[in-house]
């Protein structure tokens, strides 16, 4: 969070540093820093899909701490879920401009029909 709230230069450093941190050591401590700066709403850098491989990596990791496992287990688990969901509404948005549009459409094409109904009617 401290990260995530820096001004933008401050924070590109911060990220720089963590990121060269994790390249060299590949600590636990820095992999979840990454991933937690990496969901974090207000943060710059926020990117799921980077959050998601780096919580899948400590999964497979040789000898992942139990208790951190469940937290990367239940960050995984809820970033796919949110995917799912955004995907969700990605189709639904397609689906009501669709249907919008048919309505659209069919409101045309009844005040075309309405215009000639009214040509059509002898005059009194």
């Amino acid at each position: 969070r401290h990260i995530a709230i820096l001004p933008e230069a401050e924070q590109r450093r911060q990220v720089r540093r963590l990121q060269a941190a994790y390249d060299k050591s590949g600590s636990d401590r820095d992999r979840f820093l990454l991933a937690c700066l990496a969901v974090h709403p207000k943060s710059r850098y926020q990117n799921h899909e980077r959050a998601l491989q780096l919580l899948q990596g400590y999964r497979r990791s040789a000898e992942p701490r139990e208790d951190l496992l469940a937290l990367a287990e239940l960050l995984e688990t809820l970033l796919l879920r949110q995917q799912q969901v955004e995907a969700s509404l990605v189709a639904e948005r397609e689906l009501s401009d669709s249907l919008t549009n048919k309505l659209k459409a069919l409101e045309d094409i009844e005040k075309i029909i309405q215009e000639r109904e009214k040509k059509a009617l002898p005059s009194p």
